[in-house]
């Protein structure tokens, strides 16, 4: 008797099952990502390892856009702009990804928030093959990078360095270059570097 009831019970039981969205899963790989990084930088902080762990940071962000632009079917934009800081010498580099809907530029995914690296890391641009300069005349900044619904993107180059110092001049191998190309491709030049000489045995 018992068991004919365990088998009734077990048939009318409903069974839910529900998978993870990729959307989900890339939010997930971005956060851990994002937490190696701080761990990182808790490691070790001098000013060619705080350079390496924003340049991770930002290419977290950027293949998260760039699915996010072909899944999405959306179009989205980076802003970048510089901070004065108060006692300081050097310009506070933020940015920001948003996307374009209703004809203007709008907030993007919650984990694509505003970024301001710290002030002993600087970067340059260089946007469709000329270098880029932030103009604060202009009412309305421009993009500096745009991912497409297509898979287009921006021809785009950003190099981030550290600060030079009375003690220490900035060296090629501490600056970080980062590139992408119109098909969308996002390029960490630095990296792939160093794999091409692990692969020669050096």
């Amino acid at each position: 008797m018992n068991s004919n009831r365990a088998t009734t019970f077990h048939r009318l039981s409903p069974v839910f099952q529900r998978g993870f969205t990729l959307l989900e899963l890339m939010v997930v790989v971005l956060i851990i990502g994002l937490g190696l990084s701080v761990i990182s930088v808790a490691i070790g902080r001098d000013d060619v390892s705080v350079v390496r762990t924003e340049t991770q940071n930002f290419i977290a962000k950027t293949d998260f856009v760039a699915e996010q632009a072909l899944l999405n079917r959306e179009i989205l934009g980076l802003f970048v702009e510089p901070r004065t800081v108060v006692d300081s010498t050097n310009n506070q580099w933020c940015y920001r990804w948003q996307r374009f809907r209703d004809n203007s530029w709008q907030a993007a995914h919650e984990n694509l928030g505003e970024v301001c690296l710290p002030l002993d890391v600087q970067l340059d641009l260089v946007i469709e093959d000329e270098p880029w300069e932030y103009d604060p005349e202009l009412e309305t900044q421009p993009p500096v990078l745009v991912f497409y619904p297509s898979g287009e993107a921006t021809l785009f180059e950003m190099a981030l360095f550290p600060v030079a110092t009375s003690n220490s001049a900035v060296n090629d191998d501490d600056i970080q270059r980062i590139e992408v190309d119109m098909m969308g491709e996002v390029r960490w030049l630095n990296r792939e570097r160093e794999l091409a000489e692990q692969r020669a045995g050096r």
